[in-house]
């Protein structure tokens, strides 16, 4: 498989400690795809056109913010086995049972290897530079290596290394990257307080409301996204234009690129920046485009039932998935019946959408009962707490999920009334967690939900989202000098974004 022409994106993204849940209102910087609605959320995922990609030389960027360092990606892509084998030298303070990392027969990723393991590598210390979080310790003609706490799938190497080929594709994550004779050619960048990530996914967004200023604590709370669309039941519609331009769109892309994300799947985008995973904007990366469908049961003019399956103007047939590697509906956003009941619709009979291939894209008004039936199916879910919380007051049942076994996702969902990139969504997820659910999540659940099973949600987990030899090089380093592992990239904020008001992820949510 062959990854194009896309280079691989290797993000250093500065991380300070902030409180969590920062307001969205400072950052009116915009997205946007083909969709010229004004009442809300995009009808679709719009055309899966192939648009060709285009090769840009290794470069580096610096702001006071960011450093970006892009290098070139031209040979083989992400496959399911790899032939390049280590052997770790250093000491394992936790250990586990080490597995393949296919997906089992149960429709799971196994990420291998001993859970939050952490190894120490015997190799030369490193010293933080005199500034920023990583420096060019040796230039080479081919490939790079980033050395640093590499964040693996199951096993943190303190003081280990990743090798990205100079195709673009990861040859080695661990102790003895260093030994390897194609790191011996490779540009070297030193990372001493560095935390190592794969790029963060961003499983949902409608980049083509970018233009829209956020609605801060907006005017109402609602009852189902329809109140809010066409002004039902007594609410008042909020006027959102879509339509969002190229220029806007770039924009957009590229405030989630410098916040350490990589790909994303927001119903729009551009060539050239992020890979659009549900837009066939995928920058080479040899997977099947994901279908983001944001009316499976054709209601686009609001039409609402909270009891019957008969009525709904085009409700989508499971047939009509059956060929789909992933299928990302909105389903039950909101509160009342009314949301419950397209989750009993879209999951019996001959509209089951349900499956394997499925992350379902909020899912709100789901039981406890509902949510049960979910992982059998193997479904996942895409968790978007900000603008749940700003629009229903209230957000999906995450910690019942969880207990379930299925797993979630995180993405933005739009600028209006979500995050402005991945790290707002995180610090929101990450209040939520302390605030209300009593720290269910660790720091690494909340990590997964931004990387593998953003992955998983997308259908692109044998590709991105983890740190293994094939995959795509597609990495972020994340500033730990304050905060280590997996919290470094959890906590994280850009300077001078540091608007405090964490109301939007506390006062209005009710657990359920």
């Amino acid at each position: 498989m062959h990854f194009g022409t896309r280079s691989s994106l290797v993000l250093l993204v500065s991380a300070i400690s902030l409180p969590a849940c920062n307001d969205d209102t400072s950052t009116p910087v915009t997205e946007g795809d083909t969709d010229t609605s004004t009442t809300g959320t995009t009808a679709g995922p719009g055309t899966d056109t192939v648009v060709p990609t285009t090769t840009a030389p290794t470069t580096t960027d610096t702001t006071s913010d960011v450093t970006v360092t892009t290098v070139p990606t031209t040979t083989e892509g992400p496959t399911t086995e790899t032939t390049s084998t280590t052997t770790e030298t250093g000491t394992t303070t936790e250990t586990g049972t080490d597995t393949d990392g296919e997906t089992d027969t149960d429709g799971e990723t196994d990420t291998g290897g001993p859970v939050d393991g952490v190894v120490e590598c015997d190799a030369p210390p490193l010293v933080p530079p005199a500034e920023g979080t990583c420096e060019v310790l040796a230039q080479g003609p081919g490939g790079t290596l980033i050395r640093g706490t590499v964040l693996a799938p199951d096993v943190v190497y303190e003081n280990g290394a990743v090798l990205v080929d100079s195709g673009g594709v990861i040859a080695c994550v661990g102790c003895d990257c260093l030994d390897l004779p194609e790191a011996q050619n490779a540009t070297q960048l030193g990372c001493a307080q560095g935390v190592i990530s794969p790029g963060l996914i961003n499983a949902h967004d409608h980049i083509s409301f970018a233009a829209n200023a956020p609605i801060g604590e907006g005017v109402d709370r609602y009852e189902h996204r329809h109140d809010w669309r066409v002004g039902k039941n007594g609410h008042q519609k909020l006027t959102v234009p879509g339509g969002a331009s190229a220029q806007e769109m770039l924009a957009a892309e590229f405030r989630f690129i410098m916040s350490g994300a990589t790909s994303t799947a927001a119903a729009g985008g551009r060539p050239g920046l992020l890979r659009n995973l549900d837009m066939g904007l995928l920058e080479g990366l040899p997977i099947p485009v994901a279908n983001s469908d944001t009316f499976p049961l054709g209601d686009t003019n609001g039409y609402q039932n909270a009891s019957m399956c008969g009525g709904y103007p085009d409700i989508t047939l499971t047939s009509e998935i059956a060929d789909e590697n992933a299928y990302l509906p909105h389903i039950a956003e909101g509160i009342d019946d009314y949301a419950r009941n397209e989750f009993v619709c879209l999951s019996e009979g001959t509209s089951d959408i349900i499956a394997g291939q499925t992350a379902i894209i909020h899912a709100i008004g789901l039981t406890a009962e509902d949510s049960a039936t979910i992982h059998p199916d193997r479904a996942r879910i895409v968790w978007s707490p900000r603008s749940n919380i700003v629009l229903y007051g209230n957000t999906a049942q995450v910690t019942v999920l969880d207990n379930l076994g299925v797993p979630l996702a995180l993405g933005t969902d739009w600028v209006a009334s979500g995050s402005m990139n991945m790290l707002r969504e995180l610090r929101c997820a990450d209040e939520l967690n302390t605030t209300y659910y009593d720290n269910h999540f660790s720091d690494r659940d909340l990590w997964a939900m931004a990387t593998l099973n953003g992955a998983l949600a997308t259908g692109s987990e044998n590709a991105i989202g983890l740190l293994r030899p094939g995959y795509a090089g597609d990495i972020s380093v994340f500033d730990g000098a304050e905060l280590e592992r997996h919290a470094a990239v959890v906590r994280s904020e850009l300077p001078g974004s540091s608007s405090s008001c964490a109301a939007a992820c506390r006062s209005t949510a009710t657990p359920r």
